[in-house]
């Protein structure tokens, strides 16, 4: 292997490209200037770098919209690398938005000043995901550098927005970015994953009637409503569980609805005239948007039918912020079949999470997988990290996937 090549699949180059990227704050709606530093870097190493802007508005009315970001025009790049007429396209997604991180508790270190310790690389993205896309520039890079070694092309597309809905995967392809195969970098302990969950967030408001405490008996306590509601929103969680089944997911509840905050009443002497409940449904890879809301929907009404206030006063569903569809692959499909022979010891899992892959199967059909260094259960909390040598492991068997999947047959 060339020595170029070589010094570009290193865990420390890697971890160094990363490191930059990480220093830079690229919250939800803030993501131009890490996204300028990969264009850059990208065509600095031989890469072609094309990038274009679609309104927000293009975006906001396609169907599989969703997002908690408001943004006036979404930024859709386009790494590519290799011959667009060859046997297949192979299509490399990562997302270069984050969580916050300042108001957590638990940083031994700045979540935005990475620093490498005992072989791990810290700091907000590490993990989820610029690690992960820092290990895709450098096999881009290493593919521009010997491209002869590639029977077809590979782009990359580091995206916006994912984690309040996808707004950046979609707009690319809105955009008219197609593969025959895609994988999506996400923090999967290098297990493989052909499929991953949805989350649909979703509020449920519950009305009562005030009174004031002394005489709460005359009013209706929406609090005590909100709780019917609760636990008829559990049995359907329990129902699902029992229902839906998938090869790739062997948790007693693999797809759980979570009801994670709650807010109600307006002043504490009085009986609570409103409660809202807010939440997270998560749904089976591949399955329908619309009917998997029907479900909450009409568990909700449901419960609603049996309560004499609760039918006069139907609690209202609404779906809101980020809604990450499910996507599913076939086991024997191409894409699954070149990450496995690359990766044999790897696990093969689904993913509980929601990210890109749904809107890549639901919207435009893209065969994929989510594969990526670093863990999910270091992302999104104090001390996010990743292994150095995990980069440089995913490095090197995603420049082989690159290769053997656009290989002519």
């Amino acid at each position: 292997m060339d020595s170029g090549v070589e010094g570009l699949l290193r865990g420390e180059a890697i971890a160094r490209t990363a490191a930059e990227l990480i220093a830079l704050p690229s919250l939800g709606g803030e993501e131009s200037g890490v996204l300028a530093v990969v264009a850059r870097w990208l065509a600095d190493h031989g890469v072609v770098v094309e990038q274009r802007d679609l309104p927000g508005r293009a975006v906001a009315i396609h169907p599989f919209h969703s997002a908690e970001v408001e943004r006036e025009r979404i930024p859709v790049l386009v790494a590519r690398v290799g011959p667009p007429e060859g046997a297949r396209r192979l299509l490399l997604n990562a997302h270069v938005d984050v969580v916050p991180a300042a108001d957590q508790d638990g940083w031994t270190t700045d979540p935005f000043g990475p620093v490498t310790r005992d072989g791990l690389l810290y700091g907000r993205g590490a993990a989820d995901t610029k690690g992960g896309l820092a290990a895709a520039m450098h096999v881009l890079a290493a593919l521009a550098a010997d491209p002869s070694s590639l029977g077809g092309e590979v782009f990359l597309t580091p995206v916006v927005g994912e984690e309040d809905g996808g707004a950046g995967t979609l707009a690319t392809l809105i955009a008219g970015v197609r593969a025959d195969g895609a994988i999506v970098v996400e923090p999967t302990d290098l297990a493989v994953a052909p499929a991953s969950a949805g989350a649909l967030c979703f509020a449920v408001t519950v009305a009562g009637r005030t009174a004031h405490g002394s005489v709460r008996h005359t009013g209706v306590s929406a609090i005590e409503k909100a709780w019917l509601v609760h636990r008829r929103i559990l049995d359907l969680e329990a129902e699902r569980a029992r229902r839906l089944h998938h090869p790739l997911y062997a948790s007693d509840v693999p797809f759980p609805i979570c009801m994670g905050r709650i807010e109600g009443g307006d002043y504490r002497c009085d009986e609570a005239a409103w409660v809202r409940i807010e939440g997270r449904f998560g749904t089976a890879p591949g399955e329908p948007v619309a009917r998997a809301r029907a479900e909450l929907e009409q568990a909700v009404a449901e419960v609603a039918a049996t309560d004499p206030w609760l039918a006069d006063h139907v609690p209202e569903v609404e779906w809101i912020g980020a809604q990450w569809v499910g996507g599913d692959t076939p086991a024997d499909a191409a894409i699954v079949r070149a990450v496995r022979a690359a990766a044999p010891s790897a696990r093969v899992v689904g993913m509980p999470y929601g990210c890109d892959l749904g809107l890549l199967r639901q919207v435009a059909d893209i065969e994929g997988v989510v594969w990526g260094p670093g863990s999910a259960d270091v992302a999104h909390a104090p001390d996010e990290h990743v292994a150095v040598a995990d980069l440089e492991r995913f490095a090197r068997m995603l420049l082989e996937v690159a290769r053997s999947f656009t290989a002519p047959d």
